[in-house]
């Protein structure tokens, strides 16, 4: 939902992530800088060297474009010759995605879609023995992944106590200012991942 159009004083509320653009709400949403950075250092941690990012332009836009800064950062402390331009896409180019494979060969991808598996051993890749896959978000579909897990029930308590303080306090109505509150995601292992050179595990470390 990008608009909603309600007789807002009637209503104490919270938004998930960026679900609603307009008008701006109290929000709670996955500390997506954080998140990304912890992916790409544990990758990195583990021996990859050439990390790809592989995100729709919607997803970048719901962080507020705090992956692809985040991943931009990234890029400016490690060797010329190990950065990778992303794969920004909308709508989706399959011979777009393996044109870029070719080009800037990872050996990993760090994403944002369940198909990633696929689409990697469609053209031609192992995983995780020719290529990695990372998800930024892991969740049913993709649990048994590597990636980050966001803690999404989490997310959904902290915007459940936030409403349930604003009715108990008659808070009802548009904020003038709204605020964020950004859980930090925590770091999994995975089968999508080597095992090659796992270091013991350091969740939530930046």
């Amino acid at each position: 939902i990008t608009h909603l159009h309600l007789d807002w004083k009637q209503f104490a509320s919270v938004s998930f992530e960026a679900t609603v653009l307009v008008p701006h709400l109290h929000r709670v949403a996955p500390n997506y800088h954080y998140n990304i950075l912890l992916g790409l250092k544990m990758l990195r941690r583990m021996g990859y060297r050439r990390i790809g990012l592989f995100l729709h332009r919607q997803e970048d836009r719901r962080s507020r474009h705090s992956y692809l800064s985040g991943y931009s950062f990234f890029q400016t402390g490690i060797p010329a010759d190990e950065r990778i331009d992303p794969f920004i896409y909308s709508p989706f180019d399959k011979p777009a995605l393996f044109h870029w494979l070719d080009g800037v060969k990872p050996d990993v991808v760090l994403g944002h879609h369940s198909q990633l598996i696929t689409w990697m051993e469609e053209s031609g890749r192992r995983v995780p023995e020719d290529i990695g896959v990372a998800h930024l978000s892991l969740d049913g579909d993709c649990e048994d992944w590597g990636g980050i897990w966001q803690h999404k029930r989490r997310i959904g308590a902290q915007v459940a106590e936030q409403l349930i303080s604003m009715i108990q306090n008659n808070r009802f109505g548009l904020p003038d200012l709204p605020y964020e509150t950004l859980v930090p995601g925590e770091w999994r292992y995975g089968k999508t991942l080597h095992t090659k050179t796992r270091p013991s595990p350091l969740k939530n470390r930046s």
